[in-house]
């Protein structure tokens, strides 16, 4: 809710294939054991700000 209004995010194009790698990469990360990287904060970043 923004302002008492319901929000919607899509991501599109570039940016949703882009998304799509970086859960990718994470998901591999965390099967090897990778616990923090720059990867899993900047998804993390972003699921936080779509959240919002």
């Amino acid at each position: 809710m923004f302002k008492g209004k319901p929000v919607k995010v899509i991501i599109t194009g570039e940016a949703r294939e882009e998304f799509e790698d970086l859960n990718k990469v994470v998901g591999e990360e965390i099967s090897k054991g990778i616990t923090k990287s720059d990867h899993q904060i900047l998804l993390n970043s972003i699921k936080q700000k779509i959240d919002f």
